[in-house]
């Protein structure tokens, strides 16, 4: 909980080094869904809880002998992918838009109100308890503000006169509560914005101090399962993409499944989104979902488009499924060539091991791999009948699967 700066001076040919205390704020979590804990920066913690953090000032007395009058302390008050860790009632979308699932620090709440999630209620997540007797100007009179705008929530306190000594025990400043998703997993830290965190004297010119820091570190455990995709996430299928004397008879899929561990009877389209890389105009839309127990069969429209993928995300878990279409790309190399006809061949002369998925040589959708396959495969590459030609064809890399 202690910084320090350190100072060098050259005296009669000696270099001397000296180690100062610095003035810190540090984040302490003392309570997990309300219960007390020993004081700890680096708390245990699982999915769901919701944790509250002091805000504490200590070791100010040398860069402010005279005391301090003024404090700011700056929190990045969120961390993760897709919301891992938010403050408490904070439910506000990202700036220009009216889609939920804020998770970035750049986004901010719209003033006029005309893009707040309802249940919005970011006070929920912060105070500054001027009753508790370790608060740093406890007894005395002073100018108190939460700035809650932006993910950067901004503690300030200014006492009207005088100032408070450094006597050698950290100081309350603030209370920040952090509510931990669902599928959050792993370290997740909340820190300071050094550049905006500060205390002053009561000179007529105050002395700015900015302060070091000493951050939260969340250690989230047990983590929860993600869903399972099928396809497997970047999947490629090198079938044909549509009937061969016919490209308006298309044969690729246009659904998905995804597997929870728990129940998903509730689930909508609203769970999810869709999209597509590069992307696509006009979009691809989520045409149903339909959960049977933990299993949900997402239906989009149009169909997989070959040479591009397309994503089907949950939003709460943030997992990403993709599958793309690249015809004849039988070995996978999100490249469609002519060594993929020697993939077909090896495999069925029994030299692949495993052998492949019927997506991957199974070329004509006969339900069956074989020779067949190769000349199919030859057809797509040179583009035969209603067919373009698929040789030279490639994938972008397949899109991340999320946390």
């Amino acid at each position: 909980m202690t910084g320090t700066r350190t100072y060098v001076a050259f005296a009669a040919c000696m270099m001397v080094t000296t180690t100062v205390e610095a003035a810190t704020f540090s984040l302490v979590a003392v309570r997990v869904n309300g219960i007390e804990v020993d004081p700890t920066s680096s708390p245990l913690v699982a999915p769901q809880d919701i944790v509250e953090a002091n805000i504490l000032l200590s070791d100010w007395g040398t860069d402010l002998p005279q005391g301090a009058r003024t404090y700011q302390a700056t929190v990045i008050a969120a961390a993760g992918a897709n919301a891992a860790v938010l403050p408490l009632g904070w439910v506000a979308p990202p700036c220009g838009t009216c889609a939920a699932g804020c998770a970035g620090t750049e986004c901010s709440v719209r003033l006029d109100g005309a893009c707040v999630v309802p249940g919005h209620d970011p006070s929920q997540g912060h105070a500054i308890e001027i009753t508790r007797p370790d608060y740093l100007f406890y007894g005395q009179s002073a100018f108190i503000e939460i700035d809650d705008h932006t993910l950067y929530y901004r503690y300030s306190a200014s006492k009207d006169e005088g100032t408070v000594q450094d006597t050698g025990e950290p100081k309350y400043c603030g209370t920040l509560r952090l509510t931990i998703s669902e599928y959050a997993c792993g370290s997740y830290q909340i820190g300071f914005l050094n550049s905006q965190s500060f205390i002053t004297d009561a000179s007529p010119k105050p002395v700015v101090v900015a302060t070091t820091s000493q951050p939260l570190l969340l250690q989230v455990n047990p983590c929860k399962p993600l869903p399972t995709c099928t396809p497997s996430h970047c999947a490629i299928d090198a079938r044909m993409p549509h009937h061969p004397e016919d490209s308006l008879i298309r044969l690729n899929d246009m659904l998905l499944l995804m597997e929870f561990d728990r129940d998903m009877s509730a689930a909508t389209t609203a769970d999810f989104e869709i999209s597509s890389v590069p992307a696509v105009d006009p979009p691809r839309a989520l045409a149903s979902v339909t959960p049977t127990g933990a299993l949900v069969t997402i239906v989009f429209q149009p169909r997989v488009t070959p040479g591009q993928w397309t994503c089907v995300r949950h939003l709460a878990s943030g997992r990403r499924c993709c599958q793309a279409s690249l015809p004849a790309d039988a070995d996978w190399s999100r490249l469609s060539e002519q060594a993929d006809i020697g993939e077909l061949l090896d495999n069925l002369l029994g030299g692949i091991e495993p052998p492949l998925p019927l997506t991957r040589c199974d070329i004509d959708r006969s339900v069956a791999c074989g020779p067949a396959d190769l000349l199919s495969a030859v057809d797509l590459l040179t583009g035969a009948g209603a067919f373009v030609p698929y040789e030279g064809t490639s994938l972008l890399t397949c899109p991340s699967a999320g946390p």
